[in-house]
């Protein structure tokens, strides 16, 4: 099983605010210079900027010129292009209740990740495996 996360290729435009959100604590200096370039199947060149999350790798495709742009738009952002000290502090403390809302919801139920793992053959071979270990001397 491959446990490699899917890439997928979009526009900035198209990023919900959560992700947005998160790309401002990930980049509080702006993200132009963590832009890559690559070629496409096609063979056009291509800068993008990688953000992963725990689901998938996001190739976020712009230009320089275009990332400059959202920062220099972008209200959260000081005329120099970097985050703001009160909206860096508020959006960490908003991710960081989300995390603990998160934890307490497992906590509260005494699930843990494996309880959500679900092999999808009816437990026939932990049956099996215990059949098993008493036919054993």
């Amino acid at each position: 099983m491959s446990t490699q996360k899917p890439r997928v290729f979009t526009s900035y435009d198209k990023l919900g605010t959560e992700i947005k959100n998160k790309l401002k604590l990930k980049y509080p200096e702006g993200f132009s210079h963590e832009l890559i370039n690559f070629y496409d199947k096609d063979g056009v060149n291509v800068s993008a900027l990688i953000f992963e999350t725990d689901e998938k790798i996001l190739l976020i495709k712009m230009s320089q010129t275009a990332a400059e742009k959202i920062i220099f738009d972008d209200e959260d952002y000081d005329d120099d292009g970097l985050l703001k000290e009160a909206v860096k502090e508020s959006l960490e403390e908003e991710f960081m209740e989300n995390e603990d809302e998160e934890t307490d919801d497992d906590a509260d139920t005494g699930k843990d990740d494996m309880d959500d793992y679900d092999d999808d053959d009816d437990d026939d071979d932990d049956e099996e495996t215990e059949a098993e270990e008493d036919d054993e001397p």
